[in-house]
């Protein structure tokens, strides 16, 4: 069967314990049933949806870089989560830090942006250093496999996308983390 998608190969190697998973563009994480934006009436269901697919998905990959999603009490379109800096970035310091995803208005045509230039210095300290200080910005395949979705992915698929992406565009994306890419 032809896939316009490559299908990415995952070796996860904590501990030095070898084990294969394969992430497929279009299928392995299940889509949202709900078309709704920021100012459709459906979007506190798209958003109950939302935070049900991301603890669902950190229930099958626990050693996913991101926990806690949530919703802003302050905004209705910005989630905060909860990344964990030592193994998306390698920061010797480590720890959990909460950053913001901030939703446009064109939600769920568009995709999310992470972090917030006036809250989440912290993340865009380490996103810098992990990129050798150029700009980080996710490649033009993910557009097009977003637009596939037509509405139907959501954040879980961005922070997937993003974990991928920014571990490849690291400086040190050799060293051992959880998520090594075999491409």
């Amino acid at each position: 069967m032809f896939r316009k998608f490559p299908q990415i190969k995952l070796v996860h190697k904590p501990n030095l314990k070898k084990k294969v998973n394969f992430w497929n563009f279009l299928s392995d994480i299940p889509e949202i049933d709900i078309v709704a934006g920021p100012l459709n009436y459906m979007w506190k269901e798209r958003v109950k949806r939302e935070i049900e697919l991301f603890n669902k998905w950190k229930k099958i990959d626990p050693t996913f870089p991101f926990r806690n999603l949530r919703l802003s009490q302050s905004n209705d379109r910005r989630f905060i989560v909860e990344i964990n800096a030592f193994e998306l970035f390698g920061a010797p310091e480590g720890g959990w830090l909460e950053t913001a995803i901030l939703i446009p208005v064109n939600y769920p045509s568009s995709w999310p942006s992470i972090g917030d230039p006036h809250t989440d210095r912290e993340f865009f300290r380490y996103l810098k250093s992990w990129t050798n200080n150029h700009p980080f910005c996710m490649p033009p395949i993910i557009r097009t496999w977003w637009r596939k979705y037509k509405g139907r992915a959501g954040i879980m698929h961005f922070l997937y996308a993003f974990s991928i992406f920014v571990t490849i565009a690291g400086r040190a994306s050799y060293r051992k983390l959880k998520f090594i890419l075999d491409l």
